[in-house]
């Protein structure tokens, strides 16, 4: 709801292909228009939204996929503890408080955390 307000269509669990035999599913990614069931080009923003049997090392690891593969930008959602990851290409993870950024796409944190508390 939070991306769709800043007209783009985040899209969950849509399966991209990251080489001719590896793929990959994504908790929520943005992406435009692409022939096909699946992206086969990098898509905009990857998030990874992190399970209790998760581990954030895991997750980190599959934003490094994404950027081996073209994706600018990952989030990593921490639902429980209620902390995110920013890890963009040629970047470092960092930990973010206030609000997460894919170039001009934004989510503020609080908002983020209401809207799921709301969901529940």
């Amino acid at each position: 709801m939070l991306l769709r307000a800043q007209g783009v269509l985040p899209l969950p669990e849509l399966t991209v292909r990251i080489s001719a035999t590896k793929f990959l599913v994504p908790d929520v990614c943005v992406t435009g228009d692409f022939p096909g069931p699946y992206p086969t080009e990098p898509v905009r923003l990857c998030c990874e939204i992190l399970a209790p049997e998760d581990r954030l090392g895991t997750l980190l690891g599959k934003c490094e996929e994404y950027h081996a593969w073209g994706v600018p930008y990952c989030w990593v959602i921490d639902p429980l503890k209620r902390t995110a990851w920013e890890y963009h290409a040629n970047a470092e993870p960092a930990r973010v408080t206030t609000e997460l950024r894919a170039g001009n796409l934004s989510v503020n944190i609080a908002d983020l955390f209401a809207t799921l508390d709301a969901a529940t």
